[in-house]
């Protein structure tokens, strides 16, 4: 619902499936937890 909204006629699917991939599609998402908790800013 979200997609078509934003006119997007493809589903969510593929989009969701080439972001995690492997590490380099990743594009740092991998590590992000870590750099904010090196910054103080922790998360669960």
């Amino acid at each position: 619902a979200y997609y078509a909204s934003q006119g997007s006629a493809r589903p969510w699917s593929p989009t969701v499936l080439a972001r995690v991939r492997d590490e380099a599609s990743l594009r740092g998402r991998h590590v992000m937890r870590e750099a904010l908790e090196q910054r103080g800013l922790p998360s669960k």
